[in-house]
């Protein structure tokens, strides 16, 4: 029988994953174990940067969601019934007739916003969570940057996106993008600017990026904490990967 890894949110301000073996489900495995309780169901890669986008947001929320995770190398038969594409993130909304299964980290994370309206993450103002939108859709370039500097290509281009979001921050004046809290903004570019530790590992000597006050701030938000991962875990999966061997249970107990 598959593990599946269930995630509960509690009512204080800290969140608390369940997390003692976060196994990934392969090809051959059961369907989920998961009670019938009404609670989302969302099925993820503990390795995902998109993924982690509605981890975040769910966390800092305080949505409860039950969470299995998908070796995407291997996948298990089931994940097509849940979602013919067979990708992560996937959101289930098992209190509706379907139940419906929502893909794509920014539009799962935008329903969740305005179906849980407790901690708003996007700007009320409409001006303002539109141009929230716009630099979260930008920020797509610079996702392509740091893939190409991860693969050992140009940094300085990556920084040049990064210095983009800097500026808009200095502009706000505020500790966050969010204002004196995170907000959607902060938590959308949050997984690749986690992954800056991840890039020094990488580049070595080439590195030269300067931390900003922002990125220490946010290494102490709860919802980050709850998921964070050190530099050198996600440097061990990529050389699995790069191997043809992906370990996508490196955090299992027993692995």
């Amino acid at each position: 029988m598959g593990i599946t890894v269930i995630t509960c949110i509690s009512r204080s301000n800290q969140s608390t994953h369940i997390m003692s073996n976060g196994r990934h489900l392969a090809k051959g495995s059961s369907t989920p174990d998961v009670p019938e309780d009404g609670i989302l169901r969302l099925y993820s890669m503990r390795f995902c940067p998109f993924a982690q986008r509605v981890h975040l947001v769910l966390d800092a929320k305080q949505i409860p969601y039950h969470s299995t995770y998908i070796n995407l190398t291997e996948k298990p038969e089931w994940l097509l019934d849940k979602n013919p594409q067979g990708k992560v993130p996937a959101l289930e909304i098992v209190r509706e007739p379907g139940p419906p299964v929502l893909t794509e980290s920014l539009l799962i994370c935008e329903y969740l916003d305005e179906q849980y309206p407790l901690r708003p993450l996007y700007p009320r103002d409409p001006l303002k969570k539109v141009q929230d939108k716009l630099l979260i859709e930008r920020f797509g370039a610079v996702l392509g940057a740091f893939f190409k500097a991860s693969d050992g290509g140009e940094l300085e281009p990556f920084w040049s996106g990064l210095d983009i979001y800097e500026r808009e921050l200095s502009r706000r004046g505020t500790d966050f993008f969010g204002g004196e809290q995170t907000g959607i903004l902060d938590y959308m570019i949050w997984p690749w600017c986690e992954r800056l530790e991840l890039l020094k590992l990488q580049r070595g000597k080439d590195y030269n990026y300067d931390e900003t006050p922002w990125l220490e701030r946010m290494k102490r938000d709860p919802a980050v904490m709850a998921f964070y991962m050190e530099a050198e875990v996600q440097a061990e999966f990529l050389r699995t990967r790069s191997l043809g061997q992906p370990n996508y249970n490196l955090l299992v107990k027993d692995a």
